[in-house]
């Protein structure tokens, strides 16, 4: 992945979803994002991106955003506890 690679992937995701990555978290994406591109065919995140620039694809994208944002359940447990405890 080149640098304006990861740049347009960092700027994607802070617009999308608001998520910021530092500058040193190539690591991230790389690991978030390679199975997205396999399943695509693709050899690398720099296909993905390519394929992004070229065509932008709203369940791509949404598939990318997931991908990269941790999706807790701590809200729910908390709802839950609070709905148990209501209960005694």
């Amino acid at each position: 992945m080149t640098p304006a690679d990861y740049n347009y992937l960092r700027e994607l995701l802070r617009r999308r979803s608001g998520l910021v990555l530092a500058a040193d978290k190539h690591y991230l994406l790389e690991n978030r994002l390679s199975p997205i591109a396999r399943r695509l065919g693709m050899a690398d995140l720099g296909e993905l991106v390519a394929r992004m620039q070229a065509a932008p694809d709203e369940q791509l994208m949404l598939d990318i955003v997931e991908a990269m944002t941790t999706n807790e359940s701590f809200f729910s447990a908390i709802k839950c506890r609070s709905s148990i405890s209501l209960h005694w």
